[in-house]
């Protein structure tokens, strides 16, 4: 009866262990020679797995993003990332966020252990890595490729920058600042991305009246479409609140400032008039300015850097 005993208590025991951590690079290789499998088994694939295989057989198939006890700091601090990456314009979803955090779960549910846990924090590992890649792939070189304008799935513009970054992560390095740093830091990009979240913010806001069609508004008029032409000077945000109030519907010095400022902004001519180009750039919506704002910070992740020193620039 005690040897019973004992041996039940062992496969208990055993049942309960966490994962094994000699056992992770077993798994990790064999995903690495079967992706398929590694997609079945968490319903996403790896877009780089050829660029993963090279990289994790340089160490031996030892993961990078989790031990025997589970993931490591840097998982979190990868989420932060790609959380963050809708602030350039990207999307979230495409670096496997939902998938992680799935994995994440699960490693916290009662049956995550033995074999199956292994399972998990393989996927987990391969994931980040991935993710981790296709991010910087997109900050570093812009996610559409050209010509077909086709979404960017696998690392081909900066590997060996990637490789090194994503080596310094394996040693302890926080993978949301190095990916930070891959985008881009000129100022017109980061007043793009500026005007992004404050644009993002107006889409909560009510939808404000359009400056209806008709003839070059000019300073000194007054009327039903300036007053339009002040409300949405409001709500983008050129005219403050009292002096809208104040002005009402009448085109004065402040209207006009505001008109030059707003026109300085898009890149127009800063005349203080409103013809076309101006009635249309102000008529605009918040989520047309938002769709508009991504393109360019598409275009802007495109380019080469740094850019030349002497060049021409076509708004």
């Amino acid at each position: 009866m005690r040897i019973r005993a004992n041996a039940l208590l062992l496969l208990c025991a055993a049942l309960t262990l966490p994962a094994s951590a000699a056992a992770v690079p077993d798994d990790i290789r064999n995903a690495l020679q079967s992706p398929q499998s590694l997609t079945a088994f968490i319903g996403e694939p790896l877009y780089s797995p050829a660029v993963l295989a090279k990289i994790y057989a340089a160490r031996g198939d030892n993961p990078g993003w989790v031990s025997a006890a589970g993931p490591d700091a840097q998982v979190q601090q990868l989420l932060d990332a790609i959380r963050r990456s809708r602030d350039d314009g990207l999307q979230p979803a495409d670096y496997h966020l939902n998938a992680l955090n799935n994995l994440l779960d699960a490693l916290h549910a009662p049956e995550s252990f033995g074999a199956l846990r292994n399972r998990q924090l393989t996927a987990l590992d391969l994931l980040s890595s991935d993710a981790f890649l296709l991010l910087g792939e997109h900050e570093l070189s812009g996610r559409l490729a050209t010509p077909d304008l086709e979404p960017r799935k696998s690392v081909k513009g900066h590997p060996e920058r990637l490789t090194k970054a994503l080596s310094e992560v394996f040693g302890g390095a926080d993978p949301s600042a190095l990916l930070s740093g891959m985008a881009p830091a000129d100022p017109m990009y980061l007043a793009m991305r500026a005007e992004l979240a404050r644009y993002r913010k107006l889409t909560a806001e009510p939808a404000v009246i359009e400056i209806p069609a008709g003839p070059t508004l000019h300073p000194g008029e007054q009327g039903p479409a300036i007053a339009a032409l002040i409300a949405r000077l409001r709500t983008f945000g050129d005219l403050a609140p009292a002096a809208a109030a104040q002005a009402h519907d009448n085109y004065d010095a402040t209207v006009v400032a505001a008109v030059k400022q707003f026109q300085g902004r898009n890149g127009l001519v800063a005349d203080g008039i409103v013809g076309k180009a101006t009635r249309d750039a102000l008529n605009m919506s918040p989520r047309q300015v938002i769709a508009a704002l991504r393109i360019n910070m598409e275009r802007w992740r495109s380019l080469p850097r740094p850019l030349a020193a002497i060049r021409v620039m076509v708004n």
